[in-house]
């Protein structure tokens, strides 16, 4: 990269390359809401996809060093502004995604790389494995689908885990502002889903948020995942960048309560509790990050503390949103659990395969609501014997010979991991794929790091 693109990738690039996904996402966004025809909405869409993948695939041409293509990849999952499953995948989309391997490919050809398989290589394999043999004792019609599009994905992910490990080489703090960049641009999404509400204050208490890619429990997954890197920019920096990136970071912790995700924001309180006393101990400008933080918990407790009492009803709302729980059944949660557990006992070894409906006999695919359950019942035995083994040798490589850098990632980790044990965290793409990248990227500066 020249002088030139190593400034500007520095400076601005980020900042460009959310103001475009954020027009991508909100013209069709704004289009859709106000049920104008579709039609125009899918151009827009189209050419979104399009331009995106010519652009990774022009990159990956130019660049040897891919992280210039990153912020970009990591943005993609986010653009969409309506919800489709693996049926219903756009086909720009597959149209992009060919650009991008092909992109990949020929990278790989003319910079003659060799490949790295990277560290976490064999978790990822063998949790891939499992998810490819999941339900591959059933006689389900749609086996054969379910098959060839667990093994584009799963085989696709290890490709481009192993195709980053390769070919990027990027700086802790470039990685750690690409998440945050993300963050914010998820808090724009839901700024914007509620600007266009009749009324802000009935939107702000009620759990009916959609951003086209996810609903609340999503957004509150993708936040749990971008809000330690965030903290880190904040304690990583001094003065005004420490207060902007300290606010960003408090934007994310008020956003994600507002989901009224309840395992969202149990996650992020036990993650909070540890993830607080590292950051301080570890900030640069220690005075100006407390003290900003504290002024913003004064701020939302003064609030909470006056709308109490002002507004009795809108509080209690709030309350009953954030904190009352079903002990009986958790949220519906138990009997979920018991069909999952029943129906595994059946298949205990491979499962029931990743397209199994299992919600009342019904053809709606259901999510498990936690991510080892979900596991067992589509996977099986085995699937949850290659998660452990994957989780395990994830933490593993980042909590040995630790520092500032893997105590965040860490974190970034576990709390959306706390969250898959009340909903489900992986196998949801767009998680999925930053997750990989994260993994990737961090491969060269901190996995390797040597005593």
């Amino acid at each position: 990269m020249t002088k030139l693109g190593k400034i500007i990738f520095n400076k601005i690039y980020f900042t460009i390359i959310l103001i475009v996904f954020y027009f991508f996402w909100a013209i069709p966004y704004l289009q859709l809401n106000k049920q104008i025809e579709s039609s125009i909405s899918l151009k827009i869409e189209n050419f979104a996809l399009l331009t995106i993948g010519v652009a990774i695939f022009l990159l990956l041409l130019r660049c040897k060093n891919t992280k210039i293509v990153i912020p970009i990849i990591v943005f993609t999952p986010f653009v969409f502004a309506h919800p489709f499953d693996a049926y219903t995948v756009p086909f720009t989309l597959y149209l992009a995604v060919g650009l991008v391997i092909v992109g990949f490919i020929v990278h790989l050809i003319i910079y003659r790389e060799k490949l790295n398989f990277g560290h976490f290589f064999i978790g990822l394999a063998m949790l891939c494995l499992a998810l490819m043999l999941g339900g591959i004792a059933t006689k389900a019609e749609y086996f054969l689908k379910q098959l060839g599009f667990v093994a584009l994905c799963a085989l696709g992910l290890l490709f481009f885990y192993t195709f980053f490990v390769t070919t990027t080489k990027m700086k802790f703090i470039e990685l750690a502002r690409i998440v945050t960049y993300l963050g914010i641009f998820i808090l724009l999404q839901v700024i914007t889903y509620y600007l266009i509400q009749e009324n802000i204050i009935d939107s702000l208490l009620s759990k009916e948020v959609t951003v086209g890619w996810g609903i609340t429990n999503n957004i509150g997954l993708i936040l749990l995942f971008t809000l330690p890197f965030s903290f880190y920019l904040a304690i990583a920096n001094k003065g005004i960048k420490t207060i902007l990136y300290t606010f960003i970071s408090f934007c994310q912790i008020i956003t994600i309560i507002f989901t009224y995700s309840r395992g969202s924001i149990m996650a992020m309180i036990l993650g909070l509790i540890f993830l607080l006393p590292v950051t301080i101990k570890h900030a640069n400008d220690r005075w100006t990050f407390l003290s900003t933080f504290n002024i913003l918990l004064l701020g939302v407790v003064f609030v909470m503390v006056y709308s109490s009492y002002q507004y009795p009803e809108y509080f209690h709302r709030f309350y009953e949103y954030v904190l009352k729980i079903d002990l009986d059944s958790i949220n519906g949660r138990i009997p979920i659990y018991q069909d999952i557990i029943d129906t595994f006992k059946q298949r205990p070894l491979f499962g029931y395969g990743m397209f199994a409906p299992f919600s009342g006999g019904t053809d709606t695919y259901t999510w498990g609501h936690s991510t080892v359950l979900h596991t067992l019942y589509t996977a099986g035995a085995f699937g949850v014997g290659a998660l452990l083994f994957h989780l395990g040798q994830k933490y593993y490589l980042l909590l040995r010979q630790m520092n500032i850098q893997k105590i965040i990632v860490a974190f970034s980790f576990s709390i959306s991991g706390l969250y898959g044990l009340f909903d489900v965290s992986y196998y949801f793409m767009n998680y999925m794929i930053i997750l990989i990248i994260v993994m990737a990227t961090i491969e060269q500066e901190i996995v390797m790091i040597r005593k």
